[in-house]
């Protein structure tokens, strides 16, 4: 009897200290019991539903969160949702962005950046509902919506359209004395160390490093400042797309 209990009390604290050690921390900056969408919804197109929104300053915070913490995805009255952080990355320009995937769901995703100026980017998408959620920032106040598809904004990038001249045309006008400094320079092909060949490294997971370049309008563009900035979208686009190689088993 007295190793039973013995045992009963080994198993009790065994339980007890694997739960402790779940982190979990939710969406929002406090823990509201109802969260109700706004009657009048702000003059953001694409939104199905809106609220005001505040983040919880420790998902904006490299070093507090870690890989396997649970984030409570408290959306709307209804909609909570339970994700596990999946990875944690801190790009060249010092943006975190954490990837969380939704166990319920194992088509959804939440994406979270941060930029260095302290402002949030967040996406979650449940593609097995047919729904998707993210903050926007409209008139200086930050909103969650839910998102309806068929309005969703996209960046306007015709104005940053450049007509590049054939090379031939550049090699003429430098004959003629006539090049302008405004006219892009084309070298020669070279050939470029890529790394290890395949055959020789077939185990080893590919890494890209990316380049991503952008105009003064786009910096200024509606629609990366209703994103949160320029950084944030990058990085949200880039930790997406890492997330659908991830996904793929691409290497």
């Amino acid at each position: 009897m007295l190793k039973k209990l013995l045992l009963l009390v080994i198993a009790s604290t065994l339980i007890t200290v694997s739960a402790q050690a779940q982190v979990v921390h939710n969406l929002n900056a406090n823990n509201p019991q109802r969260i109700s969408p706004l009657s009048n919804i702000p003059s953001i197109r694409e939104a199905k539903l809106a609220r005001t929104f505040t983040i919880n300053p420790v998902l904006q915070q490299a070093g507090i969160v870690n890989v396997g913490d649970i984030v409570n995805l408290q959306l709307f009255d209804n909609d909570n949702y339970q994700a596990h952080i999946s990875n944690i990355t801190t790009d060249v320009n010092g943006t975190l962005a954490l990837t969380l995937k939704l166990p319920e769901y194992p088509m959804g995703f939440a994406i979270i950046t941060t930029s260095t100026t302290g402002k949030s980017l967040v996406n979650v998408s449940i593609p097995e509902l047919g729904r998707s959620f993210g903050s926007r920032f409209n008139a200086n106040v930050n909103y969650l919506i839910e998102i309806d598809e068929s309005q969703m904004e996209h960046p306007q990038n015709e104005n940053d359209a450049v007509e590049i001249p054939q090379e031939s045309e550049i090699i003429e006008n430098e004959i003629n004395g006539s090049l302008q400094n405004s006219l892009p320079l084309f070298r020669s092909p070279q050939e470029v160390i890529c790394g290890p060949d395949v055959n020789t490294n077939v185990d080893a997971p590919a890494t890209i490093k990316l380049l991503v370049v952008y105009t003064q309008g786009a910096l200024a563009d509606v629609y990366v400042t209703n994103h949160g900035g320029i950084n944030n979208v990058i990085t949200s686009m880039i930790t997406l797309g890492n997330l659908c190689m991830s996904n793929s088993q691409t290497g």
